[in-house]
């Protein structure tokens, strides 16, 4: 019993003790901060950053994305060898002007990946082609409640094809480069100190600028830009 009335003598004094602790507490006021209102990164007057591979390849899956979205009517087809072309960007037809050497499926994270939408890309050229109404167990157009010019071409499971292709392709792509390379294996054995030879930026500075550029934010955002689409823009 006097084991009992002394374990609840210290609860209490604990409780007191916490209680009169937090009572002599005070709240700090947060500081003001200023926020600057644009964002350079500068070496010798000269900025520092450079990601236009990254906002090629983001272009690039916009167009491809704009020609895909023509198998979403009634009578719209693709062209499996030129969405392929854009793909690879051998030969293709832009409306935008692209380095030669950027493309998107050099970048896919594996050559499975990469036969998968090639193989996806033939799935759309021959649906569309089809001319098929979608239902239960098979792939075809199936129009939006209400509309008779736009609708979704899907797979036999009611997937639809372009959605599939183009955010799998972002995590291919997009995500596996950032993460799995720029911010993984290549930014750990680099050097943040050595400006690289006819460049200004470091190899750390190259990869982690690198790896935001496929974020697709517009490299001269400032904070009182309030337009959504300059928000998630990379041009």
């Amino acid at each position: 019993m006097n084991k009992a009335l002394l374990t609840l003598a210290l609860f209490g004094a604990a409780l007191t003790f916490t209680s009169c602790e937090k009572d002599d507490q005070t709240t700090d006021t947060p500081s003001t901060k200023t926020y600057p209102t644009t964002y350079e990164f500068t070496r010798n007057g000269e900025s520092s950053v450079s990601y236009g591979g990254q906002i090629d390849r983001l272009n690039q899956l916009n167009e491809i994305g704009t020609v895909l979205n023509s198998v979403n009517t009634p009578g719209g087809t693709i062209d499996a060898a030129a969405v392929k072309a854009m793909y690879a960007n051998e030969g293709a037809s832009w409306t935008g002007s692209y380095d030669a050497s950027k493309n998107l499926k050099g970048k896919t994270a594996t050559a499975a990946d990469v036969t998968f939408f090639e193989g996806l890309i033939d799935d759309m050229a021959t649906v569309s082609a089809s001319g098929n109404t979608a239902s239960e167990g098979t792939a075809g157009l199936i129009l939006k409640d209400g509309s008779t010019t736009s609708g979704y071409l899907v797979d036999a499971n009611g997937v639809e094809y372009r959605q599939i292709f183009l955010k799998r392709l972002m995590g291919s792509v997009f995500f596996n480069q950032a993460i799995e390379n720029y911010l993984g294996v290549d930014i750990l054995a680099d050097d943040n100190i050595t400006v690289a030879e006819g460049k200004n930026y470091t190899g750390m500075e190259r990869h982690y600028d690198e790896a935001f550029g496929y974020l697709g934010i517009a490299p001269n955002l400032t904070n009182n830009d309030l337009d959504a689409k300059d928000k998630s823009k990379g041009i």
